[in-house]
């Protein structure tokens, strides 16, 4: 997800959700997988790990065995793992509309064609909440 484009959405994806959880990828931060928690009015995003590594044994295992068959069977040769998977419950929700408003966070096929490196450079309005990314692999 696009972190600029996430966070000015906020105000248009919370409303009417009563609790929401999963996990994010922020393309600014590509390898932390970042937690979305949320209850009524309040939202918390925070760094929750790394993303497995390609090409480093050593981490796939440290994993345990649950999450490395949950990284092979996701796997995607470019992507790694990564991905965005969240929940909302809410009454009445728009389905719809939060679908769209969520879609239209994600990079476009120009941003992605950018590749990591340009990502990273993009602004990062959850940095204060966040703090430093780790590290790259």
């Amino acid at each position: 997800m696009h972190a600029q484009r996430l966070y000015d959405a906020l105000a248009q994806i919370c409303p009417g959700v009563i609790r929401g959880h999963g996990h994010l990828w922020l393309a600014n931060r590509p390898q932390s997988i970042h937690r979305w928690e949320s209850a009524g009015e309040h939202l918390a995003i925070q760094t929750a790990g790394t993303w497995l590594p390609e090409q480093d044994g050593r981490a796939w295992q440290a994993a345990s065995a649950e999450r490395r068959t949950f990284a092979a069977l996701l796997w995607h040769p470019y992507y790694g793992e990564r991905r965005c998977e969240l929940t909302f419950t809410g009454i009445d929700l728009d389905v719809p509309s939060l679908h769209e408003r969520l879609n239209s966070c994600l990079l476009t096929d120009s941003e992605l064609a950018l590749g990591i490196e340009r990502w990273r450079l993009s602004d990062d309005p959850f940095a204060e909440a966040l703090g430093a990314d780790p590290p790259s692999h």
